[in-house]
């Protein structure tokens, strides 16, 4: 196929001086004789005029619901979006009404040729028919004017009514795995956004990851949602804000409400080489009971499974005080700008009485790990240089010189013996001894995770290998004796890797880079 033309949104010009959602994908496209209308991710609907190759018009709702899908039927404009509804505009642009179409995102949108039947497909399998006549009717009437039509009911066919009405009623479990699907829908769509932070080409890309939250925020009943920064080189700060259900919890200024503070990041690490993903790695997959996509689990997954859950909370009135997000765009890049930005937007944040932040692992897969306490981290850069400035070349001058690398990997063994224990003198100094509650504590978790997660497969493959290794020495028809010795050594294993992982101090060597390529 052959390239006959681009339309470059960021350059074509502006008949009506709205100005362009740069940072905003375009999700579908329908045309109406020389109008092209662009459903938008930000829930508006952009209007080209093909001749001037000029944006018109955009059409807003009062939704920022993504708009995904489009089509031009009996002289309307019908677009279905991702909160479930599905809004009409007549042909000179003026909104007519709107199609309660359920919790879920509206896909796709068809019109019969001669019926006045729209049909939508839903991203639970759903087809739906909507008798339109209304609209159509309104249309036709110059008497009728404006006329909006609010809502409209679905054309069921009878034996299918019973099933229909069953999904509209929508039983607590059946609106609990729509609300899934649509987390799902939206972390698969996060994900394709590549947020790689710190890469000046992707810069925009992380921009859009950032719009795509602030409009989902939106869509799920935030107070405020919205962009802030206070340094133009770095990614956006995300904000959103629910507030308490109680509106007494409410009276007071922000600047002085006690919150809870969700932390978390929308920022992703670079793929490296990508032939070592078994699959895209912007694209989310499921595979074996899990999901594979950059970003899934740090950060993007935990962070919309904690928006859905204040989102659902907030609709059943059972949020008791003000939660207000802060997501930045730069954790993997040395947290850029957030300090400024936290300081300059303070007021926005309430008093925080609570922090919450998602980026630890749990120990099993069926119970949550609530993480209360962390080592914490120092870093330090060792260098070493040569007392010649120029470099040479090995063939020459090997052995005659001082070499920085043959020093550095002399200080780096010295820093540990072969166990792994710090020889750094006073290293240790500050540590204090293990009491005998922490003792009891540990014991208990590891009985714990023997007891209700060994099978789980990811914690087999991690956690609990010590236990894999060791009864391989065993014999398959082992007696219960030998069976009591193996727990016995695995969960012994098991307390002495976590106490390393949790409680004493470490030394890691990150990465080694000299200045020369030279042989």
């Amino acid at each position: 196929l052959e390239e006959v033309g681009v339309l470059d949104r960021n350059t074509v010009s502006d008949s009506y001086g709205g100005g362009a959602d740069d940072d905003v994908c375009i999700h579908s496209l329908a045309l109406n004789d020389e109008l092209l209308f662009a459903g938008l991710q930000s829930g508006g609907i952009e209007v080209w005029d093909l001749e001037t190759m000029q944006r018109i018009r955009t059409l807003a709702s009062n939704s920022s619901a993504n708009v995904f899908s489009l089509v031009v039927h009996g002289h309307c404009l019908y677009s279905g979006a991702s909160d479930g509804t599905i809004r009409a505009w007549s042909s000179d642009l003026q909104p007519l009404g709107w199609i309660a179409g359920g919790s879920d995102s509206v896909l796709a949108l068809v019109a019969a040729a001669d019926d006045d039947l729209l049909i939508s497909g839903t991203d639970d399998g759903a087809i739906a028919f909507w008798d339109v006549s209304a609209i159509v009717a309104s249309l036709g009437d110059p008497a009728s004017g404006s006329a909006r039509v609010s809502v409209i009911s679905p054309h069921i066919h009878p034996k299918d009514s019973s099933e229909q009405q069953q999904l509209m009623s929508g039983p607590v479990p059946q609106r609990r795995r729509q609300r899934g699907r649509r987390m799902l829908q939206a972390l698969d769509q996060w994900v394709r956004l590549k947020s790689v932070s710190g890469v000046p080409e992707l810069q925009s890309e992380c921009r859009r990851a950032a719009r795509f939250l602030k409009d989902l925020m939106r869509q799920l009943g935030a107070a405020d949602a919205r962009l802030i920064s206070s340094t133009p080189s770095s990614n956006p700060l995300v904000y959103g804000r629910f507030d308490a259900s109680v509106a007494a919890a409410n009276t007071q200024p922000l600047a002085e409400r006690p919150t809870v503070f969700v932390y978390g990041h929308y920022d992703v690490m670079p793929a490296g080489d990508e032939t070592q993903w078994r699959t895209r790695p912007f694209e989310m997959v499921g595979r074996d009971g899990y999901l594979y996509g950059r970003g899934v689990s740090d950060d993007k997954g935990p962070v919309l499974a904690t928006l859905f859950a204040i989102s659902e909370l907030a609709k059943a009135g059972q949020l008791p005080m003000t939660v207000v997000f802060c997501i930045e765009g730069e954790e993997e890049h040395g947290s850029v700008g957030l300090h400024e930005t936290m300081e300059e937007y303070r007021a926005l944040f309430g008093v925080p009485r609570l922090i919450l932040l998602s980026l630890s692992y749990w120990l099993g897969e069926s119970t949550p790990c609530l993480t209360y306490g962390m080592r914490g981290s120092i870093r330090a850069n060792l260098r070493i240089e040569s007392t010649r400035k120029a470099d040479v070349h090995a063939g020459v001058w090997g052995g005659a010189v001082n070499e920085p690398l043959t020093c550095l990997s002399h200080v780096l063994s010295r820093l540990a013996d072969p166990s792994g224990r710090v020889l750094i003198p006073g290293f240790h100094d500050g540590v204090r001894a293990v009491s005998a509650k922490e003792e009891e504590a540990m014991h208990n978790l590891v009985h714990w995770i023997t007891d209700k997660e060994a099978r789980a497969p990811l914690v087999t493959r991690t956690v609990l290998s010590p236990m894999a290794d060791a009864a391989a020495g065993f014999d398959a028809q082992k007696t219960q004796s030998q069976t009591a010795v193996v727990d016995r050594r695995a969960q012994a294993d098991l307390y002495s890797q976590l106490m390393q992982r949790w409680r004493f101090p470490t030394l890691t060597v990150h990465h080694m880079d000299v200045s020369t390529v030279a042989a």
